[in-house]
């Protein structure tokens, strides 16, 4: 199998207007295929200056592509650079919305490639359908069939090894109108926004693929397809320069996720490592077969020449350096039976030619060729269905993915209906709380009050989930947002500017400083939290705990007045005992000590429960206490926690003027650095040029010298011959 390189074409776009205004300046030099930027140079197949017009681009890269694809051979051509470097203009994206003398790649393509086969109509009977897909945030989007749900369309890989995309809906097409107006259609779908370097930047990648399959109108058993890709890369971007923001800047973010990947697998190839990994991202393994596999591939970076894009210019040629070292392994798409039948038939005519006259066995009617070939008819029909059957038990995992998201929504709503019963439930809370003692008081039946037990257990329940919940959902005060990317460039600018006095290291240590306030913060909130709970827990049984001590010494004093009749009722039996009548009955008497001992015993019980009673006043004056005293320690921690409040808020802006006038110094710096590099290298170009003209003036003052002294000799040796002769 003969490998084929990727070929590599560079292609310069001209200065914009706006650029010239901002005196941007060109910082690229291409001769031949070389190009040279800023002393970096690279070589490539092709390199085309910023004059070059769409004709001569589509000429020199895509239609000697054609040829190849008519004999059976995929082929791809894929456009990338940096946004605003002119990829989609290239490829023809913007078909329908330019004058026809700005068509890219893909309407010429349409043009030719109908031209070319009905040019071979005698000879081959040929079929063409088109599809065309955008990968939009990792979502494959049909462009011609925008309605097709994206989770249906999935990146398969058949059994042959080829990868396509399932589902994915193809069109008939037999002209190159129609070709054209499918093209359009597809443009007018296709996800476009506005940044500040690229009004109409692409905001996704796109794949235009035209499907061919040819049979031989002379031989039945030859027969052909091919595949011609036409891939239009998003531009990768950076975020600073752009100004993307919500939407904008999370297609950033993925198209870059993207480009890094099919970087990783141009790396990995190039450098010939064994494992490589294509599906880190669909954009690679829908280019799988582009690069290292079955196809010719062509890439087309787009650059920009002037000095303000210097860095991505030099990354996308280094980009495009490796792409060119990637060795593909494209082969005439046959039916493998087919194949072998060619194959046969090639060996008879060698026989034939070589002398062999006898042979004349047609491969075709031999028992072991139609054996062979029932059997692999028979597979391929097993194959077939077997793919059928798994496409349509993946459309259908693909509606119960759909159904089960519903319902997650649904739980969802149901989950907020749920969270904003429960904040009712705290509105309520002490409705519930009377309405409890309300029926604690009257006299109501059993299941009534079991109902509302149980709804007020649900109650706390509730209650006590939201308020975990909130607790665990706790923001930091002194907590400080900044942009990652922004804060990685920061530190490494910071790090490369010298001589920080020590303000300026106080002002870096201030981060550390509001940390440290933030844990203090939180242990404090954590003891308030505690406080308030064991406050709660003292008196969560005693809705007023003064006027229940006041019932408790009301009673003590009742038990004593109780307890004083008691003992002058059981003095006045026992006088009445010393001093009474000597004639009284003996029955009196024994009455007499009955009532004494039962006087005895009831004062021995409320001397009893008074003692229990003041036990109760002492426990409940020393909770109270104990709770004034909580009381106060939580008064003193919600005063420091206001205080650190205020000092993180303090630091913290404190911090971020510092931070602000840092970052402006640093800019400033920085400016002067590029400009004086600009400098530099302008003054380094201006001294190359300068030794230049002097090395070839230099050249042309010794040849003009020599000219002289060989004139002067030449002289000098005709008047040495005329003396002789004289």
């Amino acid at each position: 199998m003969k490998s084929d390189n990727v070929r590599v074409h560079i292609r310069i776009r001209p200065i914009s207007k706006k650029e010239i205004d901002e005196g941007a300046q060109d910082c690229l030099l291409a001769a031949g295929p070389q190009i040279d930027c800023r002393g970096t140079q690279f070589t490539f197949d092709k390199v085309f200056g910023c004059n070059v017009e769409q004709t001569e681009i589509y000429n020199q890269t895509v239609e000697p592509m054609l040829a190849s694809l008519l004999e059976g051979f995929n082929q791809t051509v894929f456009a990338y650079g940096q946004t605003g470097s002119g990829k989609t203009y290239t490829m023809g994206g913007e078909f329908g919305k330019r004058d026809r003398e700005h068509d890219g790649i893909l309407p010429r393509v349409a043009e030719d490639i109908f031209e070319r086969l009905n040019s071979m109509a005698d000879k081959y009977k040929s079929s063409l359908q088109v599809s065309y897909f955008e990968l939009y945030k990792e979502e494959i989007r049909d462009l011609l069939k925008p309605e097709t749900s994206s989770k249906v369309l999935q990146v398969r890989e058949m059994p042959n090894g080829d990868t396509v995309v399932a589902e994915l809906y193809k069109m008939e097409v037999k002209s190159a109108d129609e070709l054209l107006d499918q093209l359009k259609q597809g443009n007018s779908h296709r996800s476009v926004g506005s940044t500040k370097m690229n009004a109409t930047s692409s905001r996704s990648h796109a794949a235009f693929n035209i499907h061919l399959e040819q049979q031989s109108l002379v031989d039945a058993d030859d027969s052909k397809s091919a595949v011609l890709r036409l891939v239009d890369l998003a531009g990768s971007e950076r975020l600073k320069r752009t100004g993307a923001e919500g939407t904008r800047k999370e297609e950033g973010v993925n198209i870059n996720m993207g480009l890094l990947a099919l970087g990783n697998v141009i790396s990995a190839l190039s450098d010939g490592e064994g494992h490589v990994k294509y599906r880190d991202s669909k954009l690679t393994r829908i280019l799988k077969d582009s690069l290292g596999g079955n196809s010719h591939t062509l890439m087309i970076s787009c650059v920009s020449p002037v000095d303000t894009n210097h860095d991505e210019t030099i990354q996308t040629l280094r980009y495009a350096d490796r792409a060119r070292k990637i060795k593909n392994k494209p082969i005439v798409n046959r039916d493998p039976v087919q194949a072998e039948l060619i194959k046969l038939r090639k060996q008879v005519q060698m026989l034939l030619a070589s002398g062999a006259t006898e042979v004349n066995i047609d491969a075709r009617e031999t028992p072991e060729f139609l054996e062979m070939k029932e059997q692999l008819e028979s597979q391929l029909e097993d194959y077939k269905t077997a793919l059928a059957n798994s496409s349509k038990q993946q459309n259908r995992l693909m509606l119960k993915i759909e159904d089960e998201s519903t319902n997650r929504s649904d739980l969802s709503k149901k989950l907020s209906q749920l969270k904003n019963a429960a904040e009712s439930l705290a509105a309520d809370h002490s409705n519930m709380t009377v309405m409890e003692d309300q029926l604690a008081s009257s006299e109501v039946d059993d299941d009534t009050a079991e109902t509302f037990k149980e709804l007020r257990r649900l109650q706390k329940l509730i209650l006590d989930v939201d308020k975990t919940h909130k607790k665990s959902k706790r923001l930091s005060y002194a907590r400080i947002q900044r942009d990652e990317s922004d804060n990685e460039n920061d530190l490494t600018d910071i790090s490369e500017v010298s001589g920080l006095d020590e303000s300026n290291e106080a002002v870096l240590d201030t981060p550390m400083r509001l940390h440290k306030i933030n844990e203090d913060l939180f242990a404090l909130q954590t003891d308030i939290e505690t406080k308030e709970m064991n406050i709660k827990s003292l008196s969560q049984d005693e809705n007023n705990p003064h006027l229940l001590r006041a019932k408790y010494e009301r009673q003590v004093t009742e038990l004593q007045e109780k307890i004083e009749k008691l003992e002058n009722e059981r003095q006045a039996s026992v006088a009445a005992k010393t001093h009474g009548a000597k004639d009284k009955s003996k029955q009196n008497e024994v009455m007499r000590i009955k009532r004494q001992k039962e006087l005895e015993k009831e004062i021995a019980q409320l001397k009893k429960v008074k003692k229990e009673k003041e036990r109760l006043v002492k426990e409940k004056r020393e909770k109270e206490q104990f709770v004034e005293k909580l009381k106060n320690e939580l008064e003193d921690l919600k005063k420091r926690k206001i205080n650190l409040v205020k000092k993180a808020r303090s630091d913290q802006k404190k911090f971020s003027d510092e931070e602000k006038k840092f970052k402006k110094e640093i800019c400033t710096l920085q400016k002067a650095d590029r400009r004086k590099a600009n400098d530099i290298a302008r003054m380094k170009l201006q001294h190359e040029r300068v030794a230049n003209r002097l090395k070839i003036q230099s050249a042309k003052d010794a040849s003009e010298v020599k000219k002289t002294e060989d004139a002067s000799s030449q002289e000098n040796r005709a008047q040495g011959e005329s003396a002789r002769h004289c």
